[in-house]
């Protein structure tokens, strides 16, 4: 079933749409929902040994608990002033849609319920050397508790 909303098609049925041209990026925009598992539990154990051994569990549950707030706040202010924006540019349109569009559009879609580690990787590195910035001996349970949430694990 597909009905519109606006300028999108929505589908109502586990289906997808091409977003690109180039097979390669194409094939890398599909994964499998359980990609974020097999991809970050590995690297969340390691942090989170890591860190264990230089704090106490109080203040490595306590940065976690943290992390999982600041992220909540993000989500937040990130679904409604990016996410939610009514881009007037013909470019604006697309990346918006591809962004974050597409998760409307095919909600059901379920090769693409979870952002591709090409992206994911990369930001995932990002948040992780900006909370090492912000948040000294903190910032690995708060990296933690933040891209639990992030990725959805």
């Amino acid at each position: 079933m597909r009905f519109a909303i606006g300028k999108h098609i929505v589908s109502g049925k586990d289906e997808t749409v091409r977003l690109f041209q180039n097979l390669i990026l194409e094939y890398f925009s599909h994964i499998h929902p359980a990609t974020p598992v097999i991809v970050y539990l590995p690297i969340i154990s390691v942090v989170g040994w890591r860190s264990a051994e230089v704090l106490a569990p109080s203040s490595f549950i306590i940065a976690a608990c943290a992390g999982i707030v600041l992220w909540t706040l993000a989500e937040y202010v990130i679904h409604r002033v990016v996410f939610h924006a009514q881009p007037r540019s013909r470019l604006g349109r697309k990346v918006h849609f591809l962004v974050h569009g597409i998760h409307h559009a095919y909600p059901r879609d379920s090769t693409r319920l979870v952002m591709p580690p090409l992206v994911s990787l990369p930001l995932a590195a990002a948040f992780f050397v900006l909370f090492k910035l912000a948040f000294g001996n903190f910032y690995q349970p708060m990296w933690i508790g933040f891209i639990l949430f992030v990725f959805g694990l």
